[in-house]
C-alpha cells in the first residue's frame, strides 16, 4: 500500500502578518505563504529589488525570481502571496525574505537600512523607499 508523507509546516506570528512555511520529507524548503493586514503595492514590491527585478504580469502580478532562492509571486491589491523555494536553497533565505516582509509592512526606512548598500542603490524621498535597479549588484546586504 502507497502511503505519502505529510509535509511538515511551520506557522509563526510577526507584527502585521503570518507566514505558514512548507517543508519536504527531507526536510528541505518548499513554500511559505505570507498573510498580511496590508495588501501588496509598488511600495511593497519595492522592498524585494535587492532578491531580483521584479516583472508586471497581466498587470495584477509581480514575479521576481532569482536562481537559488525562490519564485516570489506578490497579487497587487491582495493582502496574500507566497514564495516557491528551489530544490537547493540555503533554509538562511526564509529568514531573510521574513524580515523583508516585516520591513515592507512597517515602511521602515531608517538610516541604517538606507546606508547597509555599498553601491548606495537605496534612498528615501518623502517617506518612499526607491532602489536604483542601475546601481543594485543583488548581494543582500541591506538584507
Amino acid at each position: 500500500m502507497f502511503s505519502r508523507k505529510k509535509k511538515h509546516v511551520q506557522v509563526e506570528r510577526y507584527s502585521g502578518f503570518r507566514t505558514q512555511t512548507s517543508y519536504g520529507c527531507e526536510g528541505e524548503l518548499k513554500t511559505q505563504f505570507f498573510d498580511m493586514t496590508k495588501p501588496v503595492d509598488e511600495a511593497f514590491v519595492e522592498y524585494f529589488k535587492p532578491f531580483g527585478h521584479p516583472i508586471l504580469l497581466a498587470g495584477k502580478m509581480y514575479e521576481i525570481q532569482r536562481d537559488n532562492f525562490f519564485r516570489l509571486l506578490l497579487p497587487v491589491g491582495r493582502t496574500n502571496f507566497h514564495a516557491r523555494f528551489d530544490k537547493d536553497c540555503d533554509p538562511q533565505v526564509r529568514e531573510l525574505l521574513t524580515r523583508q516582509v516585516y520591513r515592507a509592512l512597517n515602511n521602515d526606512i531608517s538610516p541604517d537600512f538606507i546606508n547597509s548598500c555599498p553601491e548606495e542603490a537605496i534612498s528615501a524621498v518623502n517617506n518612499k523607499l526607491s532602489i536604483d535597479l542601475k546601481k543594485c549588484t543583488f548581494c543582500l546586504e541591506c538584507v
